[in-house]
């Protein structure tokens, strides 16, 4: 339930692979995405989580998308990484994100590290963001990394941030 007086507009990133690979580039590295060496040390392509029309790409209905949210369409890791995220956000007169989500160490990560280098004011919501891999990096990021680049706030403590700023302008 949104209970802000003000409009902030919302930005779900939302992976957009295709099904059949083609937009999955076939990289050199060590680990899967689980860090797992891969087999007889031979990099594979391997089905993503996030295809266009499947429900790992969703947005969840307890977020409750509105019609006038953006969707974001993402082909990579970032969100910003040929998407017109930041088209929208610089036609929006927007500077300021607030980021959440289910990849910390995949898609937050990469999000937050493009939006410093394009000069965004981040904060990442610590308690609304989560990994399916090792927490170690969760924390590591929160802790050691994100700190560097972007406030980490609680989700409770952004929503003190939010109406205090709504206080600001409505008095």
């Amino acid at each position: 339930m949104r209970v802000f007086k003000s409009q902030i507009p919302i930005f779900f990133a939302k992976g957009n692979l295709r099904e059949d690979g083609a937009t999955t580039a076939l990289v050199l590295t060590d680990t899967n995405v689980s860090l797992k060496p891969w087999p007889n040390g031979v990099v594979a392509k391997v089905k993503s989580a996030a295809i266009e029309g499947k429900s790992g790409s969703e947005v969840i209905r307890e977020l409750e998308p509105r019609a006038d949210d953006y969707y974001i369409p993402k082909h990579r890791w970032s969100a910003f990484c040929q998407t017109y995220l930041d088209l929208a956000l610089r036609t929006a007169n927007i500077n300021t994100l607030i980021i959440s989500g289910g990849s910390t160490d995949v898609g937050i990560a990469a999000t937050v590290f493009a939006g410093k280098d394009m000069d965004y004011n981040m904060i990442v919501v610590r308690d609304a963001c989560t990994t399916n891999h090792d927490p170690k990096a969760h924390e590591t990021l929160m802790e050691l990394v994100f700190p560097r680049m972007s406030r980490v706030r609680t989700t409770d403590q952004v929503l003190q941030m939010i109406q205090q700023a709504e206080v600001g302008i409505n008095s």
